[in-house]
């Protein structure tokens, strides 16, 4: 279980202009400039200021932060590259360093004229389209992986309707009339649920809507833990049930996929993910439970987790469906929603609330 508010940063690190040459024995001999390319109170420029009060205090010299905002950061970075190259003027870089290239004319090159010195802080970055466009996350990520390959000019011609496309569609045909469209039907409805426990069985709703597969994906993912005063990743021998009738399309890895319209595929209708389910009498690939029946332990097994617990997600037509959006997780009446961080979040029923909280209190006691 991730503590509910924990910090997420954006990528950064430091460069130092070319330098021709520091005389080590006496450096350094004055204040070090360090250029953060973004305004004052994000978090590239609160990294930089801690960076800069504790190697004011290793060097012995002063470290002025100097803030060059603008241009998506291009131009505090222009600064750095043009600096004297005397290993006095440092420069904050994020994903942005990466990306500008392919939205600016440059004048300086984005890895010769620098020398990086340190990683300072990492985190997800996400790629994400407007759904009015008609850019599903298949497109996405195909054009995102194309960009990744190619240079812009190339790009431009493998993503347009007569590259890419235009290939896939002699050798396999038209790729649209292979899936569902919409993805995301109107009037969608989810599928009656109950909660993911055995009657009369006490768990904690330690997390709220967070991503449901890593850090990229939607939030669709709640996060229960089992009864029990132990922290951390212990043994469970509760269990944790299925949420409706389905078939088990997976199962290893600590990760459960049960299809709820029964055809096997993963891409089609409502699809539920049991996350973190011990290999322990977990349930096998090809068994059809129904709602109530037991699925396996709660663990640490499939993914990263600091503690014993159920993550749970659902997919609709190969979508993760967000659980503080427009089509909240309704379980047993209870109606989940976030509130802007990830982990954060309640659960509603009846003008009851509970909080999501890394803990076991009252606030987030939950049964069925």
């Amino acid at each position: 279980m991730v503590h509910r508010r924990a910090l997420m940063m954006t990528a950064a690190g430091v460069l130092l202009a070319l330098t021709t040459g520091v005389a080590a024995q006496s450096y350094p001999s004055k204040p070090v400039r360090l250029i953060i390319p973004f305004p004052p109170g994000g978090s590239n420029d609160v990294v930089g200021r801690m960076i800069a009060t504790k190697l004011s205090e290793r060097l012995g010299k002063q470290v002025v932060v100097d803030n060059r905002s603008g241009a998506g950061g291009v131009i505090g970075t222009e600064v750095t590259a043009n600096a004297a190259p005397d290993g006095y003027t440092l420069g904050m870089i994020s994903i942005a360093h990466a990306v500008n290239p392919w939205l600016y004319k440059l004048t300086y090159d984005p890895i010769k004229s620098f020398a990086p010195v340190a990683v300072l802080a990492t985190g997800p970055n996400v790629l994400a389209v407007n759904p009015g466009l008609g850019i599903n996350a298949g497109t996405a990520a195909v054009q995102s992986l194309f960009g990744q390959l190619f240079p812009v000019e190339i790009w431009r011609g493998v993503a347009d309707e007569n590259g890419f496309y235009r290939v896939y569609e002699i050798l396999f045909g038209n790729p649209f009339t292979r899936g569902p469209d919409p993805l995301l039907t109107e009037g969608l409805q989810q599928p009656e649920l109950q909660l993911p426990f055995e009657s009369g069985r006490t768990w904690s709703f330690t997390g709220g809507p967070h991503s449901g597969w890593g850090n990229w994906a939607a939030w669709a993912a709640l996060d229960f833990a089992p009864p029990g005063e132990p922290l951390g990743c212990v043994l469970s021998n509760e269990w944790v049930v299925g949420v409706a009738d389905g078939l088990i399309v997976r199962s290893a890895d600590g990760e459960v996929v049960q299809d709820l319209d029964g055809d096997g595929l993963e891409g089609t209708g409502w699809v539920i993910q049991y996350l973190h389910i011990e290999t322990r009498d977990r349930i096998p690939v090809g068994a059809r439970p129904r709602a109530g029946d037991r699925i396996g332990h709660p663990s640490c097994e499939g993914g990263i987790s600091s503690g014993t617990h159920l993550h749970i997600s659902r997919k609709y037509n190969g979508e993760w469906i967000s659980a503080d959006g427009a089509y909240p997780f309704v379980m047993d009446g209870w109606v989940s929603a976030g509130s802007g961080s990830p982990y954060d979040g309640t659960l509603s029923r009846d003008g009851i609330n509970l909080e999501a909280c890394s803990c076991r209190f009252s606030i987030n006691q939950i049964s069925r």
